[in-house]
């Protein structure tokens, strides 16, 4: 028999990989895997059949027991004390990870995002349902960057409160408190999200080193199913731009093509990058060579934590997460409007972070003095990096004024007050049963029937009402949000299998369909059209739905 080499045969399963580069952030360099690795059962029979798919998650790998019920350890926990340890830690910034601005917030909600943005709707598969975050690849995947000091920090919550808060839960609704205590409202918050003790098998791509896109792409750029994103080891596109280029335009292209594969339409997308842009900042004041490897890689005196930088102290000013050095608001603690005033306030220039990646900055200085920078002397009394000088306004090619032809008019800057609903809407609401301490008030647009694919309005005002063109339609009716339920913070109903779309949320739009031209979008030319898509998704259509 000829001897095997590396490249004439798969990537070892267990191969260590060291990359390192948050969403916002292929910076740092690819890992190879392992040359030479001995060879496996599945190295010399790649064609045998994996029957460990029949049985995920098994009752013996989790550390509960077999006889946990999640319900009722939940049925005990008093939602309104781990809101409040939650808005504690948000609030008081460690020696180790200083806090951006003294308020973790902006983490927390990159930290819920990146869990539920795996999803997509071709097979079903990724979302926060299951926590999968913490294992990997997904834990030391590039795009998620420093979110393992974001569970660091949650640990203390999850200890307090133990088993009757699962830890998909507490990712998610990290996230929820996050937005509340800078001032978003939400429509509330739905648990139940049960935990699982082993990373589900989930082909995210063929590509043998991160942020790698040669394997998912044919044609002019047609992206392959199954896959939602663009590249390998990110959630959803490069922020630099596709392949690294500063193309706004391309980039949008990329952006509506990765979001509709997470079952959303144009408004939905804008409404997502806006308000999760409200908030926070990138880091790439550094080298992107001298971070080191994430999680999986990282030597064992790391205690499970990755991406140690040795650049100045490796972390708050010096921190090196993405490569961009991005403020995206003059108040990124608070939620408002400025995010849109600035992007469309200011003429943007191309230029580089410190750490050399693409980014856009205000032309000419306009802007300078609005966005608050971090400076070198500690705060001591709180214990962060504060914000006591300002700097000029910039934006990352994803967020450039470009990508403005797929932001609906209704989420302009002319319109905050429906900008916010739209992001509300958008996150999510609580259509779950277990819902205990927090509103569950009703977003009132539409309300989706689980056992078709159709869609009914309710409470729509006058003005929401026959617009329909289509001279067929029997009803005329027209729903001037026709979105789907985003439900970022919803779970099934009681007794329903939990399907992994958003933030582990139970009920999604089945494909991305769009109207038939003569037709404004009426409910049942819109469900034509959603059971043509349906039938184009067949994976989809047999997935077990909620009743």
């Amino acid at each position: 028999m000829s001897s095997d080499t590396s490249e004439s045969r798969p990537p070892h399963p267990d191969s260590n990989t060291a990359s390192t580069s948050e969403s916002e952030n292929p910076a740092i360099p690819s890992p190879k895997p392992k040359a030479h690795a001995p060879l496996t059962n599945r190295d010399w029979w790649p064609d045998q059949i994996d029957v460990s798919m029949l049985h995920p998650n098994p009752p013996a790998a989790s550390p509960l027991g077999a006889d946990f019920d999640y319900a009722s350890e939940f049925a005990k926990l008093d939602v309104d004390a781990l809101k409040a340890d939650l808005v504690e830690v948000m609030t008081t910034s460690q020696d180790w990870w200083p806090a951006d601005y003294g308020h973790y917030g902006g983490l927390f909600i990159r930290m819920s995002w990146h869990a539920a943005g795996t999803y997509r709707i071709h097979d079903g598969r990724g979302g926060g349902g299951q926590g999968m975050q913490r294992f990997a690849p997904l834990n030391s995947w590039p795009d998620n960057a420093s979110l393992d000091k974001a569970r660091r920090l949650l640990w203390p919550v999850k200890k307090k409160h133990g088993n009757k808060i699962s830890w998909a839960d507490l990712i998610i609704f990290a996230g929820n408190v996050a937005l509340e205590s800078m001032g978003f409202k939400t429509f509330g918050f739905g648990f139940g999200r049960e935990d699982v003790w082993e990373p589900e098998e989930i082909l995210w791509g063929e590509e043998d080193e991160w942020l790698g896109t040669n394997k998912r792409y044919s044609g002019e750029r047609d992206l392959a199913q199954p896959y939602g994103a663009t590249t390998m080891g990110l959630i959803y596109v490069n922020p630099e731009g596709p392949e690294g280029k500063p193309d706004p335009i391309a980039a949008a292209i990329d952006i509506r093509e990765t979001f509709g594969r997470m079952a959303m339409n144009d408004e939905e997308t804008a409404a997502l990058i806006v308000g999760g842009h409200s908030f926070g900042k990138t880091h790439g004041r550094g080298d992107p060579e001298l971070v080191g490897p994430e999680p999986e890689a990282a030597p064992i005196e790391q205690q499970g934590l990755g991406w140690k930088s040795s650049y100045g102290s490796g972390k708050g000013k010096d921190a090196m997460t993405s490569g961009l050095e991005v403020v995206w608001t003059p108040t990124p603690t608070k939620w408002d409007n400025s995010f849109l005033e600035t992007l469309y306030g200011y003429e943007w220039e191309l230029t580089k972070s410190p750490a050399g990646a693409w980014q856009f900055t205000a032309k000419d200085g306009a802007g300078a003095g609005t966005i608050p920078t971090r400076s070198a002397d500690r705060a001591a009394s709180r214990r962060c990096w504060s914000p006591t000088s300002r700097s000029a306004s910039r934006r990352s090619t994803a967020t450039s004024p470009g990508v403005g032809w797929i932001t609906p008019r209704s989420c302009k800057r002319h319109s905050p007050r429906r900008g916010t609903s739209c992001c509300t809407a958008t996150w999510g609401r609580s259509a779950a049963t277990w819902v205990r301490g927090l509103p569950s008030r009703s977003c009132g647009r539409t309300r989706f029937r689980p056992s078709t694919t159709s869609w009914s309005t309710s409470r729509m005002s006058p003005r929401s009402r026959a617009r329909c063109s289509n001279p067929a339609c029997p009803s005329r009716n027209w729903s001037r949000r026709h979105g789907r339920l985003r439900e970022v913070s919803a779970v099934p109903t009681s007794g329903a299998a939990p399907t992994e779309a958003g933030c582990g949320s139970s009920r999604r739009r089945v494909g991305r369909p769009t109207s038939p031209p003569s037709c404004s979008r009426c409910c049942p030319c819109w469900s034509a059209s959603s059971r043509s898509s349906t039938d184009r998704h067949p994976a989809v259509r047999r997935s077990r739905w909620p009743t």
